[in-house]
C-alpha cells in the first residue's frame, strides 16, 4: 500500500473519531455522563443484565474502574442493579428507564445530524460510504475473532 495513502487513511480515521466525539458532546452537554458510557452498557446488556466483571473483560478496564463507571451511571440514574437469578448474593447491572430513554434520544439526535451529511454526499456516495463502513466492520470483527482464537 502507498505510504501516503496509508497516512491519509489513518489521519482521516482519527479526524472522523474526533468529529464523532464533538457531535456526541453536543448531545451530552446538559447530561451528567459521557454518552459513550451508556452505549457501552447498552451493547453489553442487549441480552439482559450483566455482571460488572463483563465491563472489565470486554473493555479491558481494571476492576476499580469498572466499578467506578457503574457507580457513576447508577448515581445519575442511568442504570440499576438487579439481583442475579442464579446467585442471590450477586448483583447484575442493566440500563434503567432513564438510560434507555437517553440512548433513544441520542440515537434520534444522531440521525438528525447524519441526515444532512447523507444529503450532502448524495445517494451514490452515501451507498458507497456505507458499503465501505460495513466492510471495515466485517474486517475488524473477523480480525477480533481470529485474535480471540489464538
Amino acid at each position: 500500500m502507498n505510504k501516503n495513502n496509508l497516512d491519509s487513511i489513518v489521519l482521516n480515521l482519527r479526524r472522523l473519531r474526533a468529529i464523532d466525539a464533538r457531535f456526541f458532546q453536543q448531545y451530552v452537554d446538559n447530561k451528567n455522563i459521557p454518552y459513550q458510557h451508556l452505549m457501552m452498557i447498552q451493547f453489553l446488556c442487549q441480552d439482559g443484565p450483566i455482571p460488572i466483571s463483563r465491563i472489565k473483560e470486554v473493555y479491558h478496564f481494571s476492576a476499580p474502574a469498572a466499578t467506578q463507571l457503574v457507580t457513576l451511571l447508577e448515581k445519575h440514574g442511568y442504570l440499576k442493579r438487579v439481583k442475579s437469578e442464579q446467585d442471590k448474593r450477586s448483583s447484575l447491572i442493566q440500563l434503567s428507564d432513564l438510560g434507555l430513554k437517553t440512548l433513544d434520544e441520542g440515537a434520534k439526535f444522531f440521525e438528525e445530524g447524519v441526515t444532512p451529511l447523507m444529503e450532502y454526499l448524495g445517494e451514490q456516495d452515501s451507498l458507497n460510504f456505507n458499503r465501505i463502513l460495513e466492510r471495515m466492520i466485517e474486517y475488524f470483527d473477523l480480525n477480533q475473532d481470529n485474535n480471540e482464537k489464538k
